[in-house]
């Protein structure tokens, strides 16, 4: 892609080079301006793993990263650098030090979960995970607020309580598909879904419904809400969206290309 527009008539345009680089060859962007006189420089170093990108003021930000593709340092527009420590073997995140010069410290589990975060001010937030659903069973943040979660033999979560014992609980079908929820306060929102897994209604506590209709190639047709406002959808022949059509009578369109890429788009103020 060398240019696009966006629907006010402004036009996007973007340069390209080939590099080649200890990691990869490929196509990569080097420069990018627009009608309205923005315009960044990108300036790569692959035998230094780094990009450094510069604005229409003159202001550059530059990102290194090593052979994985993780970000190892970052200096901002002042010149200030955050840094970033990996795992060799992982390539978890062990330590970041920021801008302020502050030391972030992460300790994960065998099976590769994070289990403690150490800020600057030596607060630490824990979390402790199901042995078989690899799920949080326990979160406490660095005040000692703690959430706990529990799961059914499915490993749906069934209920959540929050730092002040208020208990949310969660009902399934079959299918594992969340049909009830209910609050602290006792209040139930109820979800239906169809045979494909789509979510057809949803009442909540006042009993207020929204409502999903599908066609037969299971795409949404229209969604209804409590006061009987609809939106409506609309596809060609190969599936691609073309036509939404609001509630209140306002219209976007989408025209795509052969492909089912966006080619062009309607707002609805009739901005292409």
């Amino acid at each position: 892609m060398t240019m696009h527009r966006e629907p006010g008539g402004e036009r996007y345009y973007y340069t390209w080079a080939w590099f080649e680089g200890p990691d990869d060859a490929a196509w990569r962007v080097t420069g990018h301006h627009t009608d309205s006189g923005e315009q960044y420089r990108l300036d790569w170093n692959l035998a230094e793993r780094s990009l450094c990108v510069t604005d229409s003021l003159g202001r550059t930000r530059c990102h290194w990263w090593d052979a994985q593709g993780l970000v190892t340092a970052y200096r901002d527009e002042a010149g200030q650098m955050t840094t970033f420590r990996w795992s060799d073997e992982e390539r978890l995140l062990l330590g970041m030090t920021d801008a302020q010069g502050g030391k972030w410290r992460y300790v994960y589990d065998r099976l590769g979960h994070l289990t403690e975060t150490h800020d600057p001010l030596g607060r630490v937030e824990q979390t402790q995970w199901h042995p078989v659903w690899h799920q949080p069973e326990t979160e406490v943040d660095a005040a000692g607020a703690a959430w706990r979660y529990e799961y059914d033999e499915r490993g749906n979560l069934q209920a959540v309580s929050d730092p002040l014992h208020q208990r949310t609980v969660y009902g399934y079908d079959r299918h594992g598909q969340v049909v009830r929820i209910t609050d602290a306060r006792g209040g139930d929102k109820y979800l239906q879904w169809n045979e494909d897994g789509q979510l057809m209604r949803h009442t909540d506590c006042s009993g207020s419904q929204t409502a999903w209709f599908y066609d037969e190639r299971t795409r949404l047709e229209r969604v209804t809400d409590a006061e009987s406002n609809s939106t409506r959808y609309s596809y060609d022949g190969n599936g691609h969206l073309t036509e939404v059509m609001f509630a209140d009578g306002r219209t976007e369109r989408y025209q795509p290309d052969a492909a089912g890429r966006l080619v062009k788009y309607t707002s609805p103020a009739g901005q292409i």
